[in-house]
């Protein structure tokens, strides 16, 4: 919450400036667009991405010493369906 008031105090100076309240909205949309694209591409090529990364809990997290971490989340995940089964 407090980020998104930072934001909207951040691009007030965009209305303000020489580009006026067309190129300030522009750049918005255009800074919207490009994270949009990138969510996207994050959907897409996810899967991939994780089976790539040694920081996923794959094969590559033993060799670096957090396969742990995996080992517990899933202890907790476990955990928390047995008490919502209760």
């Amino acid at each position: 919450m407090q980020f998104a008031a930072g934001v909207v105090h951040g691009a007030t100076p965009l209305f303000r400036s020489s580009a006026g309240i067309h190129g300030g909205v522009s750049l918005l949309a255009g800074l919207a667009a490009v994270g949009i694209v990138g969510i996207w591409t994050l959907y897409l090529y996810g899967a991939k991405l994780r089976a790539r990364s040694r920081f996923a809990g794959g094969e590559g997290a033993e060799e670096s010493g957090l396969g742990h971490v995996a080992e517990e989340a899933s202890g907790v995940d476990e955990q928390v369906r047995g008490e919502a089964q209760a």
